[in-house]
């Protein structure tokens, strides 16, 4: 300090020499003018730090303006303070000008530094870093405009420099921009900040007017006629003056500005303060009248600031024992061990709002049902300030939901259950609907099978028995006759038998006799029986043996021969070439003896998915085939029946279309001697074809032509013979395709159809008849008696309907009232 002093006096000294020389100019200044300076420069600074106050009062693009404005009177302002300080420094004799781009940077300079200072001071927080950095700002601001402005002087002199007092200059400007920042930063936001702003504002004056004096006297001034002054780009000390005065004025209207614009400020903070305190009291009041809810603020820690009566009510905690703990005394032990409380704080901070329900306890441990709600609390800076907090009761709600849940869970339960009974109960129905619809069909079916099949026999039966009585036929038509009646009433005594037999199984009254009988006595008699239908369709029977076979069996004769006469004539019925092969073994499994028979043809074979009805009653695999080959329906369930009597099984083996079937029929032998019992392989037989002579008859229906179509040959003979004896012309077809071709080419009278054909029903030919346009007269002639088949084939295109056995006089009668 004491070099520095020392420093001074130096230059002072020096200076005082130049002027005793003669060699430095004349100097002085007019004190008007220096005072009107210091105020320019108070002014300035007033303004600016106003400004700067009203800065940190705004928001948004309202900050940058005053931000804006600010800066620009403080620059200008130490522009001004600095021209004026100028105008009021005399040299006499000396014209002086001044290089306007250096003013202008000069202007340029003071702004900016003012700016990043003004910003220092009009940020929320400013640490101590920023202040200096802010203060260095400004004297870099005041100091270098002021040396700008001096260094744009023009005059014919040359300046020297006291290094000293420059910087003298310059520490006095920092110091003064120093302590009027760090007083308008510490005491803007005081209740007597207007004085206190004065007192910044005479400060940052005196600093501004003290660096430039300082300045001013660090330089002296020597006459040199050697330095010119250039006319372009200057502005001389009467131009100086307008510039000075008008900066003067702008610095007024910023000041008049700034005033009307800060009390406005004041005007509308004061009003939203007074809006915000009378709004706060209100809640403040509402807040603690509300019982219903617990409404509490915590700090940012979670430390609880306020508690309403609703939450002393709520959890049992008055607002001495609530206000200044942590929130967590709400909160169970595990939710503790979880940090559930921060943890909700944060989810709050980050997403704007929590809501949740939970379990709380109260001062006395109990737990209770929260419905909670957490929402930040901002201050004017945004900043997260705190946390209110909202927690409701739903205790009770919970226990009302938790209620209607058993109530409804029960309900769905019984609807459940119900719908489940209800489901059964209709599948049940469902099934007994099909199960009687099945058993309807079945029964119909077994009706018009049964109708058939009976009166198929019966009508060859009594047809011939007629025919026996004519006195013109022949010994050997006679013999034949006889053949044909007993061949038929056996067939019929066999379907009388079954259905006997089948209706015994089910009523459980089926009784079977076990005595000792030779097992070669009764495969000799099945071979010699079943090679007779063989030979008739000219197929190879094979009946062996393989292995060891027992000379006598403990069985039912009677059932054995009826389940074997079955299931391989059966076998023959479905072969129309190749063969027929019986194997007869003894099988050994789990210390039981079964007697096999296993049989194999060469037939059409059965489709996978009709297997499953082989053994139904009144029901064949497919229904076509009590079209082709006739039959009950009844021979297979009627043979397992058997054969489980027997203590044995009926089985299917394999079946492959169009290649044959194996099955597999077994019985208990009882007690036998084993011996080697040898092969049976009958040899074919041919079959004759029986002729017919039919004798005169009363009627004469000479004048008619008519189509026999009927799949029995014995019937297709007993018709002719009728009505060829009766004088009528006479053609014959075996089913209803054949009779649909011959009918549309030929001559007929009428048609005599039969219903249950191979390849085409009767009511199929009949349908494609009419559609065709046949109009002649189609007669039903068939073993379906019923009433509703009489309807269904009048509602099918038949003319009439006659039914057998076949009676003679019945039929001629019919016939006879067709014309020809």
């Amino acid at each position: 300090m004491t070099l520095c002093l020392k420093r001074v006096a130096q230059g002072v000294f020096r200076k005082l020499c130049y002027f005793a020389s003669y060699m430095v100019m004349e100097v002085r200044y007019i004190p008007s003018l220096v005072i009107l300076s210091v105020a320019v420069a108070v002014l300035a600074s007033y303004v600016a730090l106003n400004l700067a106050y009203s800065v940190t009062q705004a928001k948004g693009r309202a900050q940058a303006i005053w931000l804006t404005f600010g800066a620009t009177a403080m620059g200008i302002g130490i522009w001004s303070m600095h021209f004026v300080g100028m105008l009021a420094f005399e040299m006499p004799g000396m014209e002086m000008a001044y290089d306007v781009p250096l003013m202008v940077l000069s202007v340029v300079v003071a702004v900016a530094g003012s700016a990043l200072a003004l910003f220092v001071v009009s940020r929320p927080t400013v640490p101590m870093s920023s202040i200096v950095s802010g203060g260095i700002s400004m004297a870099a601001a005041i100091s270098g405009m002021h040396y700008i402005g001096m260094y744009s002087m023009r005059m014919a002199a040359r300046i020297q420099w006291d290094v000293y007092l420059v910087l003298l200059s310059v520490a006095i400007a920092l110091a003064a921009s120093f302590a009027s920042l760090m007083i308008a930063i510490q005491l803007r936001d005081k209740p007597h900040r207007f004085v206190l702003l004065i007192a910044a504002s005479v400060l940052m004056g005196v600093a501004i007017s003290g660096m430039h004096y300082t300045g001013m006297f660090a330089a002296t001034f020597v006459h040199d006629d050697s330095v010119a002054i250039k006319s372009s780009n200057l502005l001389v000390s009467s131009g100086l003056t307008i510039a000075v005065i008008s900066t003067t004025m702008l610095i007024l209207g910023l000041v008049l500005t700034t005033s009307i614009g800060q009390r406005i400020l004041n005007m509308r903070m004061r009003r939203s303060e007074e809006i915000v305190s009378s709004t706060e009291e209100r809640f403040r009041t509402l807040v603690e009248a509300v019982e219903d809810y617990a409404i509490f603020v915590l700090d940012p820690k979670g430390i609880i600031a306020t508690w309403n009566f609703g939450a002393e009510r709520i959890t049992g905690f008055s607002d001495e024992e609530a206000i200044g703990r942590h929130v967590s005394i709400l909160y169970t032990d595990e939710d503790i061990a979880k940090n559930t409380a921060d943890i909700e704080l944060r989810a709050a901070q980050a997403y704007g709002r929590f809501k949740g329900e939970a379990l709380r306890k109260r001062k006395d441990g109990q737990p209770f049902w929260a419905n909670i709600v957490v929402s930040p609390i901002y201050d004017r800076d945004h900043h997260v300030s705190g946390f209110s907090k909202i927690v409701r009761d739903i205790t009770q709600l919970k226990e009302a939901e938790e209620s209607m849940r058993s109530v409804n869970e029960e309900l769905e339960k019984r609807v459940h259950e119900r719908t489940l009974a209800l489901e059964e109960r209709e599948k049940e129905l469902k099934g007994a609907k099909e199960a009687a619809e099945v058993a309807n069909e079945t029964k119909s079916a077994f009706l018009a099978n049964m109708s058939h099949e009976i009166r198929t026999p019966l009508g060859a039966v009594l047809g011939f028995s007629e025919l026996l009585l004519s006195p013109d036929i022949t010994p050997s038509e006679r013999v034949n006759s006889i053949e044909i009646i007993k061949r038929n009433g056996r067939l019929l005594s066999n379907i009388i038998n079954d259905i006997l037999d089948l209706s015994k199984v089910e009523a459980g009254k089926l009784e079977v006799e076990k005595v000792e009988v030779p097992f070669t006595e009764i495969m000799s008699e099945i071979g010699s029986v079943l090679n007779l239908e063989a030979g008739e369709k000219w197929l190879r029977l094979i009946v062996k043996s393989e292995g060891p076979m027992p000379t006598t069996i403990v069985t039912d004769p009677l059932r054995l021969r009826q389940i074997l006469l079955n299931i391989v004539g059966n076998a023959i019925k479905f072969t129309e070439k190749g063969s027929v092969d019986v194997r007869v073994k003894m099988l050994f499994n789990d210390g039981q003896n079964k007697l096999a028979f296993i049989v194999k043809d060469t037939g059409e074979g059965i489709d996978p998915d009709k297997v499953k009805r082989l053994f139904a009653p009144f029901t064949q695999a497919d229904p076509s085939t009590t079209r082709r080959f006739g039959g009950t329906g009844l021979g297979l369930v009627l043979s397992r029946e058997l054969a489980q009597a027997l203590g044995g099984d009926v089985t299917l083996l394999d079946s492959q279309r169009g290649e044959g079937s194996t099955f597999c029929i077994t019985i208990d032998p009882g007690m036998h001697e084993e011996v080697l019992f040898r092969s049976y392989d009958p040899q074919p037989m041919k079959n004759v074809t029986n002729l017919l002579q039919v004798p005169e008859l009363k009627k004469n229906l000479s004048n008619l032509d008519i189509l026999i179509v009927d799949d029995s040959a014995d019937n297709q003979a007993l018709i002719q013979k009728i009505l060829r004896s009766a004088g009528a012309r006479v053609e014959t077809a075996a089913n209803g395709k054949e009779a649909l071709e011959r009918a549309l080419h030929g001559k007929f009278s009428l048609v005599l159809m039969d219903l249950q054909m191979p390849e085409m029903d009767g009511y199929e030919a009949t349908k494609e008849l009419r559609r065709r346009g046949y109009d002649r007269p189609i007669i039903a002639l068939t073993a379906h008696a019923m009433k509703e088949e009489r309807k269904k084939c009048l509602d099918n295109g038949f003319n009439d309907h006659l039914t057998k056995p076949i009676d003679r006089v019945s039929l001629l009668e019919a016939l006879s009232q067709y014309p020809a």
